[in-house]
């Protein structure tokens, strides 16, 4: 095996590690994971074991509050700075019920659910309206907790019971369900519904959060992130989840099943939570209408890590150098953490790493009495951590190296030197010098990637694309830019034909219009053929040869004079004098092409650039890469079908398919539905149709 110089641990954006709360950006820099921040720090006293209450997050920043201690569910839009207060309308209006003590919210595309545990019930809503579809009264007595997936049915956490029940849409009750669950749970105390409907329940008999499959199958345990915590109040999008702890009052982020740690800026307690569409999560910290917002991505996770190994230097080597490429801002910090073995040893424990006294280091320097001597440095783990500054910033890794032994700078020395130095002081301190030369060698070495665009740094892709004078949409994303870049010479060999001024448009705009070169409109007549003056043919506008003027020399001696052997005559009304004019041979029959020739049109559907700077866009794109000779006409096709006289489908006509069927209690009839059956005769393209019996427009 030959032996290895050097291991780099990142490729571009691929990192050969395992990372925990680390993200890489465009150029696959690692840095800290972002999490929801408040605006400013929220420290609330104790306790932080409180009773569940209610939020829930719609589209466009609106969000759902159960002031709990009012009895009343409050609605807000905070895109609109609208506020209202939901109504608890029931069917039986003599009965007077409003909400009593409403703790769990949902809201999904079948409706907006409200768990009344004061009256035992479960409250849908249309979502458009907020008016009452269903009062849904179940095998529950204090409902605390309620989920809707996307079938509809209906997740409810029942106190005194201490059951989760599953209800379909139609009201009937999943008792495999509740039954599987049961089993599995001790004191249920908050739920959230995540991918692929599971469910996650955080259990307050175990300390435990349990997730459950959509057939009640129960999960791995999630990870405890600190010891002692009391896992209440969650939220789940996606992979992310936040997980209140009772213990200590702060609230855990998860992606999957790995702990990022503690949401900055909020210690307190929790009553229940919810996450925007804009990832912000909105922390509710009593029983009434306040609501705490931590806005997405403002702060950073406290830590994250960096984990490889072990790296092989191969048969006889050794490793020399280990080393982080990072940057650490003032106030934070990054840790470099080694541990090397003449065996391919699993992960080492927490008590067999060492902590290096520096981002690079020289490993022979770290061997002690429990550690392997020179020559058993074989294979090497690596463990790099970052930690965030007071203020929230945090260090950003480019890479993490490995090196085995190079060549010795003595050498280049006079040979006492060598002699001489039997403690390999000069050898370490040459080292050194080695570290700081190979730096600008690395330099120089990485020059060729500024001209490869898979490789280039994001922040030299402008160069790039401006060395090679092509001009990339600032909008695309960092990967698009480096596809489009390293494809530029395709659409330079492109440009000026019709396929580039396409890709172009394409390009710049999203759009993918019709271009029609008029040369192929022409109408060409054919002997022989039955053709339609205006349809299959069409008359010059000028004679193809030109105006003729007859040489009266040859005219004289013609027999008969003026006979069929003359030239065409001059006739009076088909030229004009001072505009017609005799062609240059090289101009004979131009009159037949000149109309159309060099000239195109681009037909784009109005509806697909109804927007002014987008339509502006369009028209300096094509002016900007059609040939300079060419005259280009842009039109904007509007849905102007008329019966009999012009209906092209697909461009100013379209067919309308079946409407959705009435649903009761969730449809108006006429204004977004029809009744169902048999539906109504449609016309067919080549077959006898007529209005009003075999043919009904959209």
């Amino acid at each position: 095996m030959y032996p290895t110089r050097h291991a780099l641990l990142r490729d571009r954006r691929s990192w050969q590690a395992a990372l925990t709360a680390l993200v890489a950006d465009d150029d696959g820099v690692l840095s800290l994971q972002p999490l929801p921040q408040p605006p400013t720090p929220v420290i609330l006293p104790p306790p932080y074991e409180v009773e569940a209450s209610g939020l829930a997050t719609a589209p466009c920043l609106g969000l759902f509050v159960a002031d709990t201690a009012h009895d009343r569910v409050i609605f807000r839009d905070d895109f609109c700075c609208y506020k209202a207060v939901v109504a608890p309308v029931v069917f039986d209006c003599a009965e007077g019920l409003g909400f009593a003590g409403p703790r769990g919210l949902a809201y999904g595309s079948h409706g907006f659910a409200v768990a009344d545990g004061g009256h035992a019930r479960i409250l849908t809503y249309r979502v458009e309206t907020l008016v009452l579809l269903r009062d849904l009264q179940g095998p529950f007595t204090d409902p605390r907790g309620v989920a809707l997936d996307a079938q509809g049915r209906f997740y409810v956490l029942d106190h005194a019971s201490k059951r989760i029940e599953r209800l379909h849409a139609d009201g009937m009750l999943d008792t495999a369900y509740g039954d599987a669950l049961s089993a599995q749970l001790q004191l249920p105390a908050f739920l959230a519904l995540g991918n692929e409907n599971v469910l996650w329940v955080s259990d307050a008999g175990s300390d435990s959060v349990r997730r459950f499959a959509d057939d009640g199958t129960a999960g791995p345990l999630l990870p405890v992130p600190e010891t002692g915590w009391k896992p209440r109040a969650l939220a789940v999008a996606g992979a992310r989840a936040y997980i209140a702890d009772a213990h200590s009052g702060a609230i855990f982020a998860f992606e999957g099943d790995v702990s990022l740690g503690r949401l900055p800026g909020y210690r307190g307690p929790v009553t229940a939570l919810a996450i925007g569409d804009d990832g912000a999560l909105y922390i509710k910290p009593g029983m009434d209408d306040q609501v705490i917002v931590a806005c997405a991505a403002a702060g950073v996770a406290a830590s994250g890590e960096l984990l490889a190994g072990p790296l092989d230097a191969g048969e006889g080597s050794d490793w020399e150098r280990a080393a982080l490429d990072v940057f650490v801002p003032q106030g934070a910090r990054a840790e470099l953490s080694v541990f090397f073995s003449d065996t391919a040893a699993p992960a080492p424990a927490a008590n067999e790493w060492m902590i290096a006294p520096a981002t690079d280091v020289l490993l022979a320097t770290l061997a002690s009495s429990t550690a392997p001597g020179p020559g058993q440095r074989r294979f090497l783990w690596l463990r790099a951590r970052l930690y965030a500054g007071p203020n929230g910033e945090g260090p950003s890794l480019k890479q993490v190296q490995a090196a085995t032994a190079d060549e010795d700078y003595r050498q280049w020395l006079p040979s006492v030197y060598a002699e001489q130095d039997a403690d390999t002081v000069l050898m370490r301190l040459l080292a050194l010098a080695r570290i700081e030369i190979g730096g600008a060698e690395t330099i120089i070495a990485d020059l060729p990637r500024l001209t490869a665009p898979d490789f280039v740094p994001m922040a030299a892709l402008p160069w790039l694309a401006d060395w090679l004078s092509f001009e990339v949409p600032n909008d695309l994303p960092a990967q698009a830019q480096r596809e489009v870049l390293a494809r530029a010479h395709e659409y330079a060999r492109k440009r000026g034909t019709v396929a580039g001024l396409l890709a172009f448009v394409h390009l710049h705009t999203g759009l993918r219009p019709r271009l029609v070169e008029w040369h192929a409109l022409r109408r060409i007549w054919q002997l022989g053929n039955e053709s339609a003056l205006g349809f299959d043919t069409a008359l010059p506008p000028a004679s193809a040869d030109g105006m003729s003027v007859p040489d009266p020399t040859i005219l004289k001696n013609t027999d008969p004079a003026w006979g069929c052997q003359a030239p065409e005559r001059i006739v009076v009304g088909h030229s004009i004098v001072g505009a017609d004019r005799p062609l240059p041979r090289a101009d004979l029959g131009s009159v037949l092409f000149d109309d159309h020739a060099h000239r195109i049109t681009i037909m784009v559907p109005a509806g697909q650039a109804d927007d002014a700077d987008l339509r502006a866009r369009l028209r300096e794109v094509v002016e900007a890469e059609k040939p300079a000779h060419v005259g280009c006409e842009i039109c904007f096709i509007e849905p102007e079908m008329r019966i009999g006289m012009a209906a092209r489908i697909g461009l100013d006509a379209v067919i309308a398919g079946e409407g959705e069927p009435l649903r009761l209690s969730e449809s108006n009839l006429g204004h977004d539905t029809r009744l169902g059956g048999t539906p109504p005769p449609t016309g067919t393209v080549g077959q006898h149709a007529r209005i009003g019996r075999g043919l009904v427009l959209g």
